[in-house]
Order: structure tokens, then sequence, then C-alpha cells
């Protein structure tokens, strides 16, 4: 009789992590993404309409993702700065099409919106309240992160875009590299 393999094969991706930005504690997120996960999402209708960014949105792919950081991070503005450090760690590279989170981090490169699909897909997987900012006359995509009360841990000065009556602070996804 032949032997079938049913366990899918694998890809591992890993990140470093800090307790905070300026943090000493160091941590190592492993994520993996099965191949037929990413095949899943390769095979999805990749079209964008009327700039329906969000349809790339995906959080229950990236819950495992989220609920890691959750053991590591306390507080939402942390767990939010946990999550940029992630995205911090892909190469950015122009990319077009548009692609679902799991094709990125398999393929390990991105631009800011891909970047920001990633980051908006693992805050939400996580219980924050998330929008994308589109920047249409700078080409240029960012999460916005709805936080109880102002970042104190920012890098940079504190931006925000009220909607809805909530401030949504600037989570820049492609770090220093724009």
């Amino acid at each position: 009789l032949p032997i079938c393999n049913c366990l899918a094969a694998t890809n591992e991706y890993r990140y470093e992590l800090l307790d905070s930005p300026n943090g000493s504690t160091s941590y190592r997120l492993t994520v993996s993404v099965t191949d037929t996960l990413y095949e899943y999402y390769s095979s999805q209708d990749h079209n964008l309409y009327r700039y329906n960014f969000s349809k790339f949105v995906t959080p229950h792919a990236l819950k495992p993702v989220a609920d890691d950081l959750w053991s590591i991070y306390s507080n939402r503005e942390d767990f939010a700065n946990g999550v940029l450090m992630i995205v911090h760690q892909i190469p950015y590279v122009e990319s077009d099409p548009q692609k679902y989170p799991v094709e990125t981090i398999v393929e390990n490169e991105g631009d800011c919106d891909l970047l920001s699909l990633i980051a908006a897909s693992i805050m939400n997987a996580g219980g924050l309240d998330v929008v994308l900012l589109l920047l249409k006359d700078y080409d240029h995509m960012m999460a916005g992160v709805h936080l109880p009360e102002g970042p104190e841990d920012a890098r940079t000065q504190v931006c925000f875009y009220e909607y809805e009556g909530k401030k949504y602070y600037v989570a820049e996804a492609t770090g220093d590299r724009k």
C-alpha cells in the first residue's frame, strides 16, 4: 500500500520582538504558514474594486500570530507596537497586484499597502479597532489603530485620523523605508 503523507508542508518565518519599542527583553516569534493556506489565498480574487482594500484584511488567518503576541504584551499599545516590529522586518519591495497577508508573509516582501494589510489583519485579530489610511495624493497606505489613550512609546510625532468620533493613531507599517 502507498504511504500518504497527510501533513501539509509548512513555511516558517522568525521575527525578533522586544517587550516595548526601546525594551531590553527580546523574544523570537515563529510564524508558520502551510502551503495549503498559501495556495488558498493565492487562488482568491485579487482584483481591487473601488479601493476596497478591506477585502484583503484577513484577521482569521493571522489569529494565531495575534494570540502569540498577546502572550508577550499586556496592553493595546505594546501589542500594536509588536505588530509593527513584525512588519518592519519584512523587506520593502514595490509590489503589484494586491496580495493577501498570508501571501506577503510567505513571499517575505511587500510595499506600504501589503505591509499595512498584515498589520491591520493581526491588530484586528487581536481585538484592536483598525482602519486603513490611504493617502491617494502620496500613493501611500498606513494602518490606523484606535487606542483608549494616545501612544506613550511613539518614536515620532503622534498623528491620528478621526473617524466616527474615534481617534485612529497612525501605525506606519514601512518603518523608515518609505
